[in-house]
């Protein structure tokens, strides 16, 4: 009998690579996210420092403008970074349903596989058993004892 052989098995490697290289882009996508995600909170932390010490009393009115020059430079680079990490995070979302979509086609694929093995290997049993019945019928029927007891 011939091995199996699955007819789509090309097309499962398409998807499987397919879902390999989404799993990649999925990686670097949460990599970015979380790289902009620490920056955003640097940039705040940066930012809450500076208002602490605008608030803290014995500054010279040249130091207060300059901290209060920084601190709208900072809320500008806060508001930016906010809005990198955001983007970044939707794109997170967007990749991860690539994903489950890349996923859930290898699946449907992977399903029919097993069924079409499954319906293969109980062909071959039945086609073995179908065999191993005819080599038993004609042994029987062929038996030197069964000749001489019909005389």
């Amino acid at each position: 009998m011939t091995p199996f052989r699955f007819r789509l098995q090309r097309l499962l490697e398409l998807r499987s690579n397919h879902e390999q290289q989404v799993a990649i882009r999925l990686a670097n996508a949460r990599e970015t996210a979380a790289a902009r995600r620490v920056q955003h909170d640097a940039l705040v932390a940066s930012h809450d420092e500076g208002r602490r010490q605008l608030r803290d009393t014995g500054h010279a009115a040249g130091e207060l403008q300059a901290l209060g020059v920084m601190l709208e430079h900072l809320e500008q680079h806060v508001s930016i970074a906010a809005t990198e990490a955001r983007e970044a995070a939707e794109v997170v979302c967007g990749v991860e349903s690539d994903m489950r979509a890349a996923s859930q086609a290898r699946r449907v694929l992977d399903r029919l596989r097993e069924r079409r093995a499954e319906e293969w290997r109980v062909e071959v049993s039945s086609n073995d058993r179908a065999t191993m019945d005819a080599v038993a019928l004609t042994r029987f029927v062929n038996r030197p004892d069964r000749a001489t007891d019909q005389s």
